[in-house]
């Protein structure tokens, strides 16, 4: 596969996406690629000039998105992936409220075929953080969060021809 890319533009947001190989694929080689993903919101800086009848002109909501992602496969069917993203969203009412929440996360999710072996192994490693915050006319913050972290792993282990033994932990 080649590089492709893919950009978009409104009055409201923008979107960008690339993708392509970083090593590409050949029958028993190993091989890799990336996806890059980026979001942006402007409603509330072109909602005066595009709405300027509706609560006069003033949208007061807006966002960012990036999400990547790193993929690699090696010759012999083993593969690990790599990704994160950081979401933001605000929403700031006049003379009122301005909310804004972040989310964070990144992690790995794999599957190992060790050479030889009867036993396949795949799992993750997860971590995520969401955070919030409220501010009213007193100038008062208000705020909450939360985060975990996440490890799986699984193993399946081919005994005969039709018996399979799975287990793992989390």
């Amino acid at each position: 596969t080649n590089f492709a890319g893919k950009i978009n533009a409104s009055p409201f947001n923008s979107k960008i996406l690339l993708e392509g190989p970083l090593k590409k694929y050949a029958p028993g080689k190993s091989s890799s690629s990336y996806i890059l993903s980026y979001k942006n919101s402007y409603l509330n800086r072109s909602a005066p000039i595009v709405y300027p009848y509706v609560n006069d002109g003033v949208l007061p909501f807006s966002f960012s998105d990036l999400y990547a992602k790193a993929s690699f496969v090696g010759s012999e069917g083993s593969n690990v992936s790599v990704y994160g993203f950081n979401y933001r969203d605000n929403v700031d009412f006049p003379q009122s409220t301005s909310y804004s929440w972040v989310s964070n996360g990144l992690g790995t999710k794999f599957l190992l075929l060790p050479d030889n072996s009867k036993t396949i192994i795949d799992g993750s490693i997860t971590y995520s953080d969401y955070y919030i915050e409220q501010l009213e006319q007193d100038n008062k913050p208000r705020r909450s969060g939360i985060n975990g972290f996440n490890v799986n792993l699984n193993f399946t282990n081919f005994q005969r021809e039709a018996d399979e033994l799975k287990y793992g932990i989390e």
